[in-house]
C-alpha cells in the first residue's frame, strides 16, 4: 500500500516547549479564517495530480499529497543528494514543492533554492508549481520577483541556471532542480558549493534528454553504491492519472530509442547521432591544462555564438581542457579573452580553422586568420595558423572525430573534460536529417564541434591522403 504524506508539518515536531503550536501557525490559520467569506468558501485553482483537499476534525481544511510509488520513493530516501528520473507526465515536477516541504518542516528558518534550466521554464512551469503546492498550507508564502517569502521566515530563492556564476556565494539548507538533465555540469558543480558548509540536500528532477553528466554523476555513481546518492526512476505510465493510450500512441510513432527515453526514462543512445562513437563514460574525463604544451585551438569564426576550443596533444591522443563559448562578439574580442586567460602561457599556440576563416570577414577588411596573425599579444607568445585552401567533404571530418572517440580497435584517443558543456552538448546531441547524411543543424548546434573537428582532421585524419582534396593547409608563423 503506497505511503500516505501529509503536507501539513506533523505537529509533535512542531511544538513549542508548553506544548503549543509555534506564533507562525497560528498567524497563518488566523489570516486564513479572516480573509475567507462567511458565505461562501472561495474556489482555489484545480490542484496539481497527487493533490486532495481533505477536511479533519477540528475544522481546518488540509491540502495531502498521495505519491505513486516513484514519488515515494524519494520522499522516504535519506540520502543527500536525490535524483527523480521519470518519463514526460510522470509527476516529477509535481514532486519538487512537497519534497522542499518536508526540508522546510525541519530547518523553518533557512535560505533554499529553486533552479530551472531557463528564465522560460522557471515561469512558465516551476515557480507556477512551487507557488500553488504551497498554497493553502502552512508553508503558504508570498512570492516576488524570484523570491518566496515563507511564513516562518525561510526564503526560497526562485533562479534560472543560464548563468552559472550568478549561482555562486552563499550558503542554503536544501534546493530543487527542476528539469535538472537541461542543466550544465558547472550549475550543478555550482550548486554544490552552496549546500556544502549545512550539508545542505538537493533533489534534481527531471527526464532524460541524453546521455550526459546526470548519468554519469547520478546514476553511475548511485548504481556503484554511493550513499551519499539515490536516484529514482519511473516510467510515465507508473503515474495513475498519465494516460495509457497516449504511452501507448507514443510507442507505435516514435523510433524506439526516443520513445524509451522520453516515456520510460532510460539513458540511450539515438539513432542518428553524428558522433556516434562518442559517449560520456568513454570520453569525458579530467583534462589538465599544461603550461608547457602547446595550446590548440579549434575555432569556429561563427559570430553568435564564437565557439573554440582548447586542447593539448600528446602523440597519438588528444586532451581536450578547456572551451570558449562567446555570444554577440568579434574575433578581435575572442582573442583578446584567450590573451587575457592564458597570457602567462609558455608553450605556444597553433590555431585551427576552416576555409571561411581566410575570407573577409563581415565586420572588417582583414580576415580572421590575418586578425590572428597581427595580434600583438600571440606574436609575442609564438602561434602558428592553419588552415586549408579548401574545406575537406563534412563526412570525413564527421568519420576522423568518430575514429578518435572509439577506432575499429576499441582505442579511445580523444577526451574532453567535464567542464566542456558545450562541446559535450554539441557531440551528445548533434543528429543527421532523417534518412540523410545531412546535419539536423539548428540555433546554435553544430559549432563548436565543427572547431574540433578542425583541429582533428588536420591532426589525425584517418587517411594519409586526407589533403589531396583540399590542398595543403596555409600556414602562417612568427
Amino acid at each position: 500500500m503506497v505511503k500516505r504524506i501529509r503536507l501539513k508539518p506533523k505537529r509533535e515536531k512542531l511544538k513549542e516547549d508548553n506544548g503549543e503550536l509555534p506564533a507562525w501557525v497560528k498567524k497563518l490559520y488566523k489570516k486564513q479564517k479572516q480573509q475567507a467569506p462567511e458565505t461562501e468558501t472561495p474556489k482555489e485553482p484545480p490542484l496539481d495530480k497527487g493533490w486532495e483537499s481533505v477536511e479533519e476534525k477540528h475544522g481546518h481544511a488540509y491540502k495531502v499529497f498521495r505519491p505513486h510509488s516513484g514519488q515515494a520513493r524519494i520522499l522516504q530516501s535519506d540520502a543527500r543528494f536525490l535524483a527523480a528520473i521519470a518519463g514526460t507526465g510522470g509527476g516529477k515536477t509535481s514532486l519538487g514543492p512537497v519534497w522542499l516541504m518536508t526540508q522546510i518542516a525541519k530547518h523553518p528558518n533557512s535560505l533554499w533554492m529553486c533552479l530551472a534550466p531557463t528564465y522560460k521554464i522557471l515561469a512558465r512551469a516551476t515557480v507556477p508549481t512551487l507557488v500553488r503546492s504551497f498554497r493553502g498550507t502552512p508553508f503558504e508564502g508570498n512570492y516576488v520577483e524570484g523570491r518566496y517569502d515563507l511564513p516562518c521566515g525561510g526564503v526560497i530563492y526562485c533562479l534560472s541556471s543560464e548563468r552559472e556564476e550568478g549561482l555562486e556565494g552563499g550558503q542554503i539548507q536544501g534546493a530543487w532542480l527542476d528539469e535538472a538533465g537541461q542543466m550544465t555540469y558547472r550549475a550543478w558543480i555550482a550548486i554544490q558549493g552552496r549546500l556544502g558548509q549545512l550539508l545542505g540536500r538537493a533533489l534534481l528532477t527531471t527526464t532524460p534528454y541524453k546521455i550526459n553528466w546526470l548519468k554519469k554523476e547520478f546514476l553511475d555513481r548511485f548504481t556503484r553504491g554511493d550513499k551519499d546518492y539515490f536516484v529514482a526512476s519511473w516510467s510515465s505510465i507508473e503515474n495513475p492519472s498519465y494516460p495509457r493510450e497516449e504511452y501507448e500512441r507514443a510507442a507505435r510513432t516514435l523510433p524506439s530509442d526516443l520513445f524509451h527515453m522520453r516515456y520510460d526514462a532510460i539513458f540511450t543512445h539515438l539513432e542518428g547521432q553524428i558522433f556516434s562513437e562518442f559517449t560520456i563514460e568513454r570520453n569525458v574525463r579530467p583534462c589538465f591544462y599544461n603550461p608547457n604544451k602547446a595550446i590548440l585551438v579549434g575555432s569556429d569564426f561563427n559570430v553568435n555564438p564564437m565557439a573554440w576550443v582548447l586542447a593539448h596533444r600528446y602523440g597519438e591522443r588528444l586532451d581536450v581542457f578547456d572551451e570558449i563559448w562567446l555570444k554577440n562578439t568579434t574575433t578581435r574580442k575572442t582573442l583578446d579573452y584567450l590573451f587575457g586567460k592564458y597570457k602567462e602561457h609558455l608553450g605556444g599556440f597553433e590555431f585551427y580553422g576552416d576555409a571561411t576563416g581566410s575570407a573577409r570577414t563581415t565586420n572588417a577588411s582583414l580576415s580572421d586568420y590575418q586578425i590572428i596573425c597581427l595580434h600583438e599579444g600571440f606574436q609575442k607568445l609564438g602561434r602558428t595558423v592553419h588552415y586549408p585552401k579548401v574545406n575537406p567533404p563534412r563526412a570525413d571530418r564527421f568519420a576522423a572525430c568518430n575514429a578518435m572517440f572509439r577506432s575499429a580497435s576499441g582505442d579511445s584517443k580523444c577526451f574532453i573534460d567535464p567542464t566542456c558543456d558545450n562541446l559535450i552538448a554539441d557531440l551528445d546531441g548533434r543528429f543527421f536529417k532523417p534518412g540523410t547524411r545531412e546535419p539536423a543543424d539548428v540555433d546554435d548546434i553544430g559549432h563548436i564541434s565543427d572547431a574540433l573537428g578542425y583541429i582533428i582532421y588536420r591532426l589525425f585524419p584517418i587517411s594519409s591522403q586526407a589533403n589531396v582534396d583540399t590542398g595543403l593547409d596555409q600556414i602562417y608563423t612568427v
